[in-house]
């Protein structure tokens, strides 16, 4: 798989995107460029594709995140609108238990824990995004069980990861805030071609920046809130440029899910990206072993996302 990355305001990545559970809503902050997941499709109109719609609708970004809404059609027929993160590095389509409540979905098998939280499996039902309607049957679907919404950052009711649209061709347009969905071959794509490389099984895309004259491999999480990388790699770079910006402990933005309180934060002054230079980039560490060579299943090692 490739990336497609357009330079300019309106610039472009297209690429494609499971723990069993990632429901945390931590992306790579970078001022005026556009994320695509190309999800299973090609780069342009493949012949003889079938294009009855596109589906297209506005998209908020909020920590950093972008926010959709998606449509169901409840059980009595009538439409009900909710709003999901779109996280490509998520594991599975995730509900909040109001809102599958509402849709009259039913748990499919036994509940789950981790971390804390309480979750049922789940047969997710047919999305929509104006005109296109879209199966989630490719990701793992669950029910977040509990009274309040299962992240308490922005008012959300699910999170709707990379892997649920692995048929079809996805664009994140970062500068109009604009979500786009098709059938695969139906939206032609512009921009720089970037290998993104993944593994069918999770659907987790991995890129690949320099620094410092080194290449490391980094999940592309458009749920991320900042950057985040491995400590001993952040300690590394801070020994050997002192000058660089730096403190102990996050807040803000940069205070994810996974923090101890006592994180390393730097200040990168510039990462390359296929043809783009990303200026002052913020990293906040987490401990080594979250990041090993299988920790989130792509195709090879990471440092970070």
């Amino acid at each position: 798989m490739s990336a497609f990355i357009s330079p300019g305001r309106h610039s472009r990545v297209h690429t494609q995107s499971q723990n069993l559970i990632d429901w945390r809503v931590p992306l790579m902050r970078i001022a005026s460029l556009i994320v695509c997941a190309l999800l299973g499709g090609v780069s342009s109109h493949a012949q003889g594709t079938v294009c009855p719609a596109v589906g297209q609708g506005s998209m908020s970004i909020e920590g950093n995140a972008p926010i959709v809404t998606l449509q169901f059609k409840r059980q009595n027929g009538t439409i009900r609108a909710a709003r999901f993160v779109f996280d490509s590095g998520g594991g599975a389509v995730l509900f909040d238990s109001a809102l599958a409540s509402d849709l009259g979905l039913k748990p499919s098998g036994a509940e789950i824990g981790e971390a804390g939280e309480r979750y049922v499996p789940v047969n997710p039902p047919e999305a929509s995004i104006g005109a296109f309607t879209f199966s989630l049957g490719t990701s793992k679907a669950l029910i977040h069980l509990g009274t309040r919404s299962f992240d308490i950052r922005e008012r959300v009711e699910g999170l709707l990861p990379g892997k649920a649209l692995e048929p079809y061709q996805v664009v994140l347009d970062y500068p109009s805030h604009l979500f786009s969905v098709a059938a695969s071959g139906c939206i032609k794509h512009l921009g720089s071609k970037v290998d993104s490389p993944f593994l069918p099984a999770s659907g987790h895309p991995r890129i690949t920046v320099s620094t410092l004259n080194e290449k490391y491999g980094l999940l592309l999480d458009t749920g991320s809130r900042v950057t985040l990388a491995r400590r001993d790699l952040l300690e590394s770079w801070r020994v050997a440029h002192p000058a660089w910006p730096h403190t102990t402990g996050a807040s803000g933005e940069a205070d994810m899910p996974g923090g101890d309180g006592k994180e390393l934060l730097l200040r990168v002054p510039e990462m390359e990206w296929g043809p783009f230079h990303i200026k002052n980039v913020v990293i906040v560490s987490r401990p080594d072993e979250t990041y090993s060579s299988t920790t989130f299943e792509t195709p090879t090692a990471i440092v970070g996302l």
